[in-house]
């Protein structure tokens, strides 16, 4: 199985492999814009009749650290954006992927769809849509919308929505790739992201240990190589080579 490097394009097939498929698009795949405000908003601000018309568009991800591409230094930060759902992304498994510094709430179409905390992390995380907001979505046009909270130190938010396909089959399909070929680092990332899709994290863990080893040894050889500049380009893993 081959791969490029440093393209979306890539990294949609990355994901293919992984058996995710990108709905409400984050940073780590392309540059994705939102609407946003850092005073708190007055009613329902999660409805998409809400009047935005004050707010700001930025680009995703938001925080106080360099890499981001939209300064975010307050306490709190409100944003939405809006993505097409079709008829069998609805049939599909959908997973909230996420940073976040520190709290956060994540909409779908006004209702909670899921909650974390992870203050000080610098990895993406799944988090698992809730009943209520899945069964607001529908096919064509939906809202995702999310409130953080960082009260100290730095700050970080960027969200995704993932229709997620039989990642059993997808992890099956690369252990049986990468026994040919072990130290291949798009199918240790594809095969990474199927079993965090699937809640099984010390395996997650175990290929993303692997995948460290492979990026530092690729970094040391060759800074631009396509085997660095692939993975650096899809965010998850910038720092923490």
């Amino acid at each position: 199985i081959s791969l490029g490097s440093g393209t979306p394009e890539d990294l949609a097939q990355a994901e293919l492999l992984a058996g995710v498929k990108t709905i409400a698009i984050t940073a780590a795949q392309q540059q994705a814009c939102w609407r946003y405000t850092v005073k708190p908003p007055d009613g329902q601000w999660t409805d998409s009749e809400f009047d935005d018309r004050q707010w700001a568009i930025g680009v995703a991800p938001f925080g106080s650290r360099t890499r981001d591409n939209t300064i975010w230094s307050s306490s709190e930060i409100w944003l939405w954006s809006e993505f097409e759902l079709s008829a069998d992304d609805l049939e599909s498994e959908l997973v909230i992927s996420a940073f976040c510094d520190d709290n956060v709430e994540i909409y779908l179409n006004g209702v909670v769809a899921a909650k974390g905390n992870w203050a000080g992390g610098e990895t993406y995380q799944s988090l698992n849509v809730s009943e209520e907001a899945r069964a607001t979505l529908k096919p064509g046009r939906n809202r995702i919308a999310a409130h953080c909270e960082s009260p100290q130190g730095t700050s970080g938010i960027d969200v995704s929505l993932l229709s997620v396909s039989a990642p059993e089959q997808w992890c099956e399909m690369l252990t049986g790739a990468l026994e040919s070929d072990p130290d291949n680092i798009h199918l240790l990332w594809a095969r990474m992201r199927a079993y965090e899709n699937l809640g099984k994290d010390k395996l997650a863990n175990s290929d993303r240990n692997h995948l460290l080893r492979r990026l530092r040894e690729a970094t040391a050889s060759d800074a631009r190589s396509p085997d660095v500049v692939w993975p650096r380009s899809a965010g998850m893993l910038a720092d923490l080579l």
